[in-house]
This record gives C-alpha cells, sequence and structure tokens, in this order.
C-alpha cells in the first residue's frame, strides 16, 4: 500500500527527500531576506553610516578647496595655533585629571554614563527646565512694567 502511494506519485523517497531540502532552502533564503527587510534598525544604522561617511567626503572635499585658497604663509600659521590649542587642551585636561581626587572622578565617570543612558529624558528634563525659566522672566518682566 505504502509502494502504491509512492508509485501513484510518480516519486520515490529520494527524490522526495531532495524536494524537501531544496524547499527548506528555498524557505531559509526567504526567511532571511524578510528579516533583513524586517530590522528596520539594521536599516536605519546602514543609512546613518552612509550620510556619516558622505558627509565626511564632502567636509575633506571642502576643507581641501578651502586649503588650496589660502595663502601657505596664513596655512601655516593656522596649523600652528591649532597646534598650541590641542597641546594646551591636553595638558589642561591632564593637570585637571591629575588633580581630581579618585572618587570625584568615580563620581563623575558614573554621572557622565548615567546621562548618556538616561539622554533623552535628560534632554526633556532640560528643556522643561529652560521652558520654565523663559516663563519665569516673562511674568517677571510683565509685574515689572
Amino acid at each position: 500500500m505504502t509502494s502504491d502511494a509512492t508509485s501513484g506519485s510518480g516519486k520515490g523517497p529520494d527524490e522526495l527527500r531532495e524536494q524537501i531540502d531544496q524547499t527548506r532552502e528555498e524557505l531559509g533564503r526567504t526567511v532571511e531576506e524578510l528579516a533583513t527587510r524586517a530590522d528596520v534598525k539594521s536599516r536605519a544604522q546602514d543609512r546613518a553610516h552612509e550620510a556619516r561617511e558622505q558627509v565626511g567626503r564632502a567636509t575633506a572635499e571642502v576643507a581641501r578647496r578651502v586649503r588650496e585658497k589660502v595663502p601657505p604663509p596664513v596655512q601655516d600659521t593656522a596649523d600652528r595655533a591649532a597646534h598650541r590649542v590641542r597641546d594646551t587642551a591636553s595638558r589642561a585636561g591632564h593637570m585637571v585629571q591629575d588633580r581630581t581626587p579618585e572618587p570625584i572622578r568615580q563620581r563623575t565617570d558614573r554621572g557622565l554614563r548615567t546621562a548618556r543612558q538616561h539622554r533623552g529624558a535628560l534632554l526633556a528634563g532640560t528643556a522643561a527646565v529652560g521652558g520654565a525659566v523663559l516663563l519665569a522672566r516673562r511674568r517677571h518682566a510683565g509685574a515689572h512694567r
């Protein structure tokens, strides 16, 4: 009876296994393709990365054009000034770090990590405080007119 069922379909067990394997492979590719399309976060990150690269290239091109138009003595002066500013900032940063007690540095690091983790809430809170200050100033200014 089993042989009648398989012979009626015209396919033997090996052919059926091969067809199942092919169907699994096709299904796997389809699922991967759908998952890629559905991964909105990844696609947005890819677009953001591409945009950053494009902005970087455009910025480099503008900088190159500006450098071409700036006379060499001015470029040299600007380069030396930029170097001095970087050195001074670096020394100041090291000085502050060296003179800051370890417990304060740890608290500061913790605070920075917390702020980065809750950036949205921090921005919303800052906006709310800013709005309240502006409203208070307007009311205060209106009362003294």
